[in-house]
Parts: C-alpha cells; structure tokens; sequence
C-alpha cells in the first residue's frame, strides 16, 4: 500500500465482540448511519472499528459472554485490497493483529495501521459541538504545530516581580497568552506607580516658591551667620558681666562711706569721752581718711576705666534681630530647597516609570504578534484558523464562543478532516445530541467531504444500519 493514498473501509466483519454476537457490514462509501435503542450493539460497532484500526479504546471485558475468542475483520477498498485481522483471546491480554496487502503479509502492522488511522487524535464531530469552549480550544490547539523556545519565554517574561510564574509547558499560544496577561499586569503596576510620582512631583513643586532659585539656596554658608550670631551672643555676655562689676563696685562705695561715716561718729564720741585718746585718735582718723582717699581713688580709676570701656562705640550694645532673621529665612529657604529636590526626585522616577511602561508596551505589543507571525508561517489544518489578542481561538476572526451552530458544524467537520490519517475515517457516537435540524446539517456536511463516516444514533427501534445521502431526510 502506498501511503498517502485515500483509502475507505469496504467491508466490516465483527464476531464475538462486546454485545455482537455476528455482524457483515459493507459500510457507505459516504455515510453510514447506525440507530436503535440503547444496549443494542451501536456503540460496540464504532468500538470494534477502533479497536481493529488502533488496538486502542478496550473495555473491560471486550470478548462476548460464552466466547473466547473475538475477532475483527477490516477489508480496505484499494487494489489489491488491504485487510486487518485482529484476534482478541479472552485471557491473554490486547490479542494480536495481522495485516495483509492482497496474499502478502506485511510487517510492522501496527505502525502501518497508525499512519492509516492515528488513534491519539481520534476525533468525534459530534461531541465537539456539545463541548465546552475550553475543551473546544484545547482540541483545536493541539492542531496547530508552532514552537516557541523557552529561553524566548524568559526574555519576554524578563519583569521585576520574581514571584509571577507561567507554565511553559502548554500550548506556545496558550504561553504567549498568558504572558502577556502577566506583562499586562506588570505595565498596569508600573502606570500606578508613575501617576502616584507624577502627583507628588506637582504637589511638591506646588508649595516652593514661583522665584525661588535652588542654586543660591544650596550656596548659602549657614555655618558663618552662626559664628556670627555665637560671636554676638558672647559679647552681650561679656557686656552683662562689666555691668554687673560696675555695680559691685558702686555698692562697695557706699559701703565704704558708709563705713567710714559710722566710725567718724564712734571716733567723735569717744573724743568726748576719753581726752587722753583724742591725739592716738585724731592721727588714727587721718590715717584712716588718708587710707579711704586712696581706696576711694582706686576705686575711682576703676569705675572710670569700667564706665569708658562701656561707652566705646564697639562696646554698644548689638542687635542680633538682623542674624536672627537671616538664620529664619535660610530655614524656610531649606524647607524649599528639600521640597524641591523631592519634587525633582519625584519628576525623576515618573520619567523612569514611564520609561518602563513604553518598555512594556513594546513587549506587550511583541507578544501580541507573535501568535500571528507563527501562524503565518504554521500549516493550519483549518482555513481562517487563528489567535486573537487575549489569545482566544478564533475562526475567520471571530471568537470560537461567538460561532453559530451551522459554523460550529461545519468547523467540526473540517476538524474531522484535518485530523483524519491516510484513512479517511470519522467515527462518531451519540448523534441524537444533535437536535433533527442540526443533526441533517451535520450529516450534509460530511457528505460534501471525501470523508468516510460511520455515525450512531440513539432512537426507539431495533438496530437499523442505513445510508445517508445530503439530499435524504434523516435515515
């Protein structure tokens, strides 16, 4: 058998398999319907197709009760015809297969059965209609063949918070998505932060002074105005001091005249009294003028030399109002001066902020076309098969969760086509889910394809094998 030819099954013999006791089916070219009510052998037809085809998909106990021994018999409708043998003996596991290409056996069977029929992508129309959007998505990415290297996550994912991770194990789109919700994030963050910087930088720049010129206030020598002040503050000190002295020594004159007033008085009396003492007296008297001239001389010079000292123009007292306020006005020059390096500082980090911001941007806006770059150059099984900005799989671009009934019928079968192998087989159990309009448009479309197509349905009646054509009611 060449590979890459379209073949189709041609006949179909079931013994001993499941609930089938005998069954001889030469299926439709096109489609093939199987209806009748439950447990009547419709799903254990699809399943013995399966199990031929792919050795996959057993259940428990696949032998028929009372049966050892079950076989499959699959004839292809090449020429000369293929047919797959597969023999399944109760007790000894998965059975055995044997594939023939008219009277020659040929090796490897399994693995030419794979490429006929591969069963990891066994793919049921029907059930992907009733899917949920997320399964739909998770379906339809795994048909999309792009890489995307994980040192390439990294450096789209190069942000100041360590703490975010993203698995880099999923679909690439699905990464890329995910990535950018993060790098979103982190932009939305940086913005914050630069509004908040940008609101201090104003309100800071608000309360400095319209004139006020941060390269004088940053010139002003502070330390001289406070030698000068400590050098003013010393001086009145020193003035306080002389002062005090002059009155120590004004007190010490009246105390000195006092003194000697008291012992005039003394002397005299006692003149009077005691003559033979008048000439020791009187000399002690003149001695004792004599001593308080001289004193009162001394103490005359000082209070003299005390009192010039206070009168010479440098000795004045000295305003230090001046000082005072140059030393108030260079602290509210300061408090200026620390605003308005703030506000720069702020001014400063909104700068950087948004820097970083239009960082992001650029990546975001990477990231954003990375999806589409790789699928430009991906094989899509699916014509108008894409990605949108949030990563949602679109269809023709619009959003999978958007499409109409008839498009997600006609999406599932182009699915179906897609994944089908050399052996253009599509199996699908449960059709009654559809309702009777969607179920004849579900059919018609598998009709306008070269797919081969055995579907079950769930009715009232005996098991009924039919065919259907797109132009028939529904069989």
């Amino acid at each position: 058998m060449m590979m890459g030819e379209i073949r189709k099954i041609a006949r179909l013999q079931i013994r001993d398999f499941l609930g089938i006791e005998a069954l001889d089916l030469e299926p439709s070219e096109g489609g093939t319907v199987v209806s009748g009510k439950n447990l009547i052998g419709k799903t254990a037809l699809l399943q013995a197709i399966e199990v031929g085809l792919s050795n996959k998909g057993y259940r428990t106990r696949p032998i028929r009760n009372g049966a050892d021994v079950a076989t499959i018999l699959i004839t292809l409708d090449d020429e000369p015809p293929t047919t797959i043998e597969r023999t399944i003996t109760r007790g000894k596991g998965a059975g055995s297969v044997k594939v023939m290409r008219g009277a020659t056996t040929l090796s490897s069977p399994q693995a030419v059965l794979n490429k006929l029929f591969p069963s990891q992508l066994v793919f049921n129309p029907v059930r992907f209609c009733k899917q949920s959007l997320a399964d739909q998505t998770k379906q339809l990415l795994s048909l999309i063949d792009v890489e995307v290297g994980e040192a390439e996550y990294h450096r789209l994912m190069d942000i100041s918070d360590g703490t975010v991770q993203v698995d880099y194990t999923g679909h690439p789109l699905l990464v890329l998505g995910a990535i950018e919700k993060v790098l979103r994030d982190e932009r939305h963050g940086i913005g914050v932060l630069a509004r908040k910087q940008a609101a201090v930088a104003e309100e800071l720049a608000a309360e400095v002074p319209p004139e006020f010129d941060a390269a004088a206030a940053r010139a002003v020598d502070v330390s001289a105005l406070a030698a000068e002040r400590s050098e003013i503050d010393a001086h009145n000190e020193l003035r306080r001091q002389k002062m005090l002295e002059v009155a120590d020594l004004e007190k010490a004159l009246d105390e000195n005249a006092l003194s000697l007033k008291t012992f005039e008085e003394k002397a005299e009396a006692r003149i009077a009294e005691l003559d033979r003492e008048i000439a020791r007296l009187r000399e002690r008297i003149e001695e004792e003028r004599r001593n308080a001239t001289d004193k009162e001389a001394v103490l005359l010079a000082e209070q003299d030399k005390v009192k010039a000292w206070l009168d010479a123009p440098d000795n004045m007292v000295r305003s230090s109002e001046q000082v005072q306020a140059q030393l108030a006005g260079h602290t509210q020059t300061m408090r200026d001066l620390a605003k308005y390096d703030a506000a720069m500082e702020a001014a400063a980090e909104r700068d950087k902020l948004k820097d970083q911001y239009e960082q992001f941007n650029a990546r975001i806006e990477e990231v954003r076309a990375m999806p589409r770059k790789l699928l430009e150059n991906a094989e899509l099984p699916v014509e108008g098969l894409g990605v949108d900005e949030d990563g949602n799989i679109t269809v023709k671009g619009q959003p999978l969760g958007n499409l109409s009934d008839s498009e997600q019928i006609m999406l599932s079968v182009q699915v179906a086509e897609a994944m089908a192998g050399d052996l253009k087989l599509v199996l699908a159990d449960g059709l009654e889910a559809l309702d009777l309009e969607r179920r004849s448009e579900f059919l018609d479309r598998l009709a306008e394809t070269d797919l081969q197509y055995i579907v079950s349905v769930v009715d009232a009646g005996e098991l009924q094998i039919s065919t259907w054509t797109a132009s028939a009611d529904e069989q």
